[in-house]
Parts: structure tokens; C-alpha cells; sequence
């Protein structure tokens, strides 16, 4: 419910606090999102972004090794 008083005195009711995550609860939200939508084949993408040029093997790499390091901050199921 909004208080008056602070709404009279010009004040703007204060949202709830959000832990201050850099955005990462958001973009896991996201992420867990994208996979239950998901239902390609991420390999043969890949695959197939490597064969066209649109992506390095190095950039595949390395985006493996990040994905790695963020399913460590990641919950077990």
C-alpha cells in the first residue's frame, strides 16, 4: 500500500530491494527460459556457424570454457 504522507511531501514510493546481482539472476531467469523453449540441435548450429565461417573454432572454444565456469554458479538438479 503507498503511504500519503510521503506521496504529499513529494516523495516517490520506494520499490523493493533487489539484490544487487550485476543482472545475473536475471539473465539465469532468461537463460533457463530459452531452455524449456528450445528445441534445435545446439550442436549441428554450431556445427554449422564454424562451417560458414560466421564463428572461429577458437570463439566455440571459448564460449565452452565460459559456459563451463558459469554451470559451477549454476544450482544442481
Amino acid at each position: 500500500m503507498a503511504n500519503p504522507l510521503y506521496k504529499q511531501i513529494g516523495g516517490e514510493q520506494p520499490q523493493a530491494q533487489q539484490p544487487n546481482d550485476g543482472g545475473f539472476g536475471a539473465m539465469m531467469q532468461q537463460f533457463q527460459q530459452f531452455c524449456q523453449q528450445y528445441k534445435g540441435n545446439p550442436s549441428a548450429e554450431i556445427d554449422q556457424l564454424v562451417k560458414s565461417g560466421k564463428v572461429t573454432q577458437a570463439q566455440v572454444d571459448q564460449a565452452r570454457q565460459m559456459a563451463s565456469q558459469m554451470m559451477r554458479l549454476m544450482p544442481h538438479k
